[in-house]
C-alpha cells in the first residue's frame, strides 16, 4: 500500500537506535562579563554545535584558564542536552591582574574543536 514510513524510526532501527555522531563540531566560549576584578569568579559558557548549528550533548569540555602569572588550570565538564556547560574560575591575587586567556576543547566521537577567548583582570 502508501503507507507512510517514519523515517526516524527506520533510521534507528537501521542504526540500531544509536544516536549518530555530528558530521561536525564546532565550539564558541562566552562569559559572563568581559573585565573582572580579583577575587570575582568568572562564569564560562562553553557550548558545541554541530554542523546544521544544533547543540550537540554528552560532548567533553576541557578548559584551561591560562593567568598572567602562576599556572593553568583545567576544568573539565560535559554538555547538557541545550549543548552548553558552565564552568567557574576564581580569579585569586597570585594569578595578577591583567589578560586571562580561555581555551576551550570539545571532543565527541573523533571530532574535536577548539575556541578561545580573552578576559581582563583589573
Amino acid at each position: 500500500g502508501n503507507g507512510l514510513v517514519d523515517a526516524w524510526a527506520a533510521y534507528q532501527f537501521v542504526t540500531n537506535g544509536t544516536i549518530p555522531d555530528p558530521g561536525a563540531l564546532n565550539a564558541a566560549i562566552t562569559t559572563d562579563k568581559e573585565t573582572y576584578t580579583l577575587k570575582q569568579t568568572i562564569y564560562i559558557t562553553v557550548t558545541a554545535t554541530d554542523e546544521n548549528n544544533a547543540p550537540v550533548a554528552a560532548a567533553n569540555v576541557s578548559l584551561v584558564v591560562a593567568p598572567p602569572l602562576g599556572k593553568s588550570t583545567t576544568l573539565t565538564g560535559t554538555t547538557g542536552s541545550d549543548g552548553k556547560v558552565v564552568l567557574s574560575y576564581k580569579t585569586k591575587v597570585p594569578n595578577g591582574r591583567g589578560a586571562y586567556t580561555l581555551t576551550a576543547t570539545v571532543t565527541k566521537g573523533d571530532l574535536s574543536a577548539t575556541a578561545a577567548k580573552t578576559v581582563t583582570v583589573s
